[in-house]
């Protein structure tokens, strides 16, 4: 197939019809040579495609110009996947499709290819985008998974995939920080009592629980309580409050 001449088909026949934007049709505007090898926004080089036309060019592109593959696969599965309100894109892309265009766009960035390779984030980004993620995340429906809970199948396959793994201490040692002092809901500890009901402890577990238990204070009394399994069960007794105690199963 000549994908050249398709190319220059479809450029040719929007150029010849000298096309305007306006209400009764809808226009995409296309850099005839592609900003990634060189093209400008000067008008020779623009033109306005229909939303299918549009979609056509950028997914021959790439093998007419293997040597901009990366780029030009980027472009692609702009033009797939990413939409706005301004969009009127009358295309629809089947599962084959989809297939091959979430493929290229792995491969075109994957390794080397891949614009951040052996690269790190600097400690003043990071922060930023800590940041960030904390001021779209306070309130909680804004988070993509608020209400939704993974299927079975995803949670095997996330189990599966960290079976065996090893956390590294530097990782262990962050965690514990992060989540030294925060309460435990009551179905987070019926969990944890039922991961553990049954397993024998090491001797090195063993030796953790003997030292003295950190403590906690009562968010309603301002008590000082020894370990958090004895925090749960002062809450239950004391303020009736139905967390539960540490190892008891508990009935929803």
């Amino acid at each position: 197939m000549d994908y050249n001449k398709i190319h220059n088909q479809i450029i040719d026949r929007a150029i010849s019809e000298n096309r305007k934007r306006g209400r009764d049709c809808y226009y995409e505007q296309h850099h005839i040579k592609p900003k990634c090898m060189g093209g400008t926004n000067i008008k020779h080089n623009l033109v306005l495609l229909t939303a299918r036309e549009h979609f056509i060019v950028h997914k021959i592109l790439p093998i007419i110009y293997p040597q901009y593959r990366k780029e030009l696969h980027l472009a692609l599965h702009r033009m797939a996947f990413s939409k706005t309100e301004n969009m009127n894109r009358d295309y629809r892309i089947g599962a084959r499709e989809f297939e091959r265009i979430r493929e290229e766009i792995g491969q075109a960035i994957s390794g080397e290819f891949n614009p951040f390779f052996n690269k790190t984030h600097s400690d003043d980004t990071k922060k930023e985008l800590s940041e960030s993620a904390k001021k779209r995340f306070e309130n909680p429906q804004n988070h993509p998974m608020f209400g939704k809970s993974p299927s079975q199948e995803t949670k095997e396959k996330i189990r599966q995939k960290n079976k065996g793994r090893i956390v590294p201490q530097e990782q262990k040692e962050k965690m514990s920080k992060a989540n030294k002092g925060k309460p435990k809901s009551r179905q987070h500890v019926i969990n944890q009592a039922n991961a553990h009901r049954g397993k024998k402890r090491s001797e090195e577990t063993k030796n953790k629980l003997r030292v003295p238990k950190q403590k906690y204070e009562c968010p309603n009394c301002d008590q000082l309580i020894g370990g958090m399994s004895n925090l749960h069960q002062h809450l239950t007794k004391k303020h009736q409050i139905p967390t539960g105690k540490w190892g008891r199963i508990l009935d929803n």
